[in-house]
């Protein structure tokens, strides 16, 4: 992380402020997701590029897939 100094106005820190004492967090942890939930929403992001692949290896979510239930699950109607 780096450390940086921001101006912003009045009623922007009583914002912040109001929200993270309603979260119980502080101020820059605030300030922190909301920019990376900005980044996020206009298709940066801020985070590891790898975490958008994270979990591909996962186990499937039907439990005893075996090949010879596989068409089964892929085309149950």
């Amino acid at each position: 992380m780096r450390r940086m100094q921001v101006v912003v106005e009045e009623w922007q820190y009583q914002f912040l402020r109001e929200l993270a004492s309603r979260q119980g967090r502080s101020i820059s942890a605030v300030l922190r997701e909301l920019i990376a939930s900005k980044a996020n929403k206009s298709g940066q992001n801020a985070k590891e590029p790898l975490l958008e692949v994270a979990g591909i290896a996962r186990e499937p979510l039907l439990k005893n897939l075996i090949s010879e239930s596989l068409d089964e699950a892929l085309y149950r109607t």
